[in-house]
């Protein structure tokens, strides 16, 4: 399991500098990254689809900021975004 966690956050430092294209910053708790490793882990096919389930997670904050404008200046990742990811924070 400490192998998931470990790729999921070299995923997420990916999503960061995506993140950073659009003037935003990306944070994450340790929860967060544990769920979603949790759930790769679960999927029984190794640590690939840890990016899907990372992209999944941040969909809609993307669209906040993408589609909708909003002015989005941090955005922070919890357990509960990884299990839904209309759950995230903004500030």
């Amino acid at each position: 399991m400490y192998e998931f966690t470990g790729r999921a956050s070299r995923v997420l430092e990916l999503a960061k500098e995506f993140c950073k294209d659009l003037g935003i910053t990306l944070k994450y708790t340790d929860g967060y990254i544990r769920k979603i490793a949790e759930k790769s882990y679960k999927t029984k096919t190794g640590a690939r689809n840890l990016k899907s389930l990372v992209n999944e997670s941040l969909k809609d904050a993307y669209d906040d900021v993408l589609i909708n404008n909003e002015n989005i200046k941090t955005l922070k990742l919890t357990k509960k975004t990884a299990e839904n990811s209309k759950e995230y924070c903004v500030e």
